[in-house]
């Protein structure tokens, strides 16, 4: 095998380590979110060898942490199929995003997907701080009308 420069042996290590594995876990999860990083990255700027391990380790950790909110809140007994609820929420989102900009609605559209503060800052060019104060405004304006 041809010896690849940094990060392209790491990229061809975590490839290969992912090929062997036979069901999608937090692991599997994680080796993805270092996989991306490097792919990400400016070919003048790759990644050393500890911000993939800690990308790895952030992105495992993440999933495991969605693993257990989903065991808590999923119930595979319940019927997710009640379309006047679903109704209902449409409504109770149509009523927020019609209170707030547009560029707020993606915001807080993004965060209820689950996406993560720093790649949000990331796409809008800001820190993650500023994102999650953001966050925390919108939520207080928002609950302040509700009620």
């Amino acid at each position: 095998m041809a010896d690849f420069p940094h990060p392209w042996r790491i990229y061809l290590q975590l490839q290969s380590a992912l090929s062997r594995s036979r069901c999608v876990n937090n692991d599997t999860w994680g080796i993805e979110g270092g996989l991306d990083i490097i792919l990400a990255s400016p070919p003048d700027m790759s990644p050393s060898d500890e911000d993939i391990a800690r990308t790895i380790s952030s992105k495992r950790r993440r999933e495991q942490r969605r693993s257990r909110l989903r065991i808590l809140h999923i119930r595979p007994d319940e019927d997710r199929t009640d379309p006047e609820q679903e109704l209902l929420a449409r409504s109770e989102l149509r009523r927020i995003s019609s209170q707030v900009r547009a560029s707020d609605w993606v915001l807080l559209r993004s965060i209820g997907l689950g996406d993560d503060c720093a790649d949000i800052a990331k796409k809008l060019g800001a820190s993650i701080g500023a994102v999650r104060v953001r966050v925390l405004r919108l939520r207080r304006q928002l609950t302040l009308k509700a009620g």
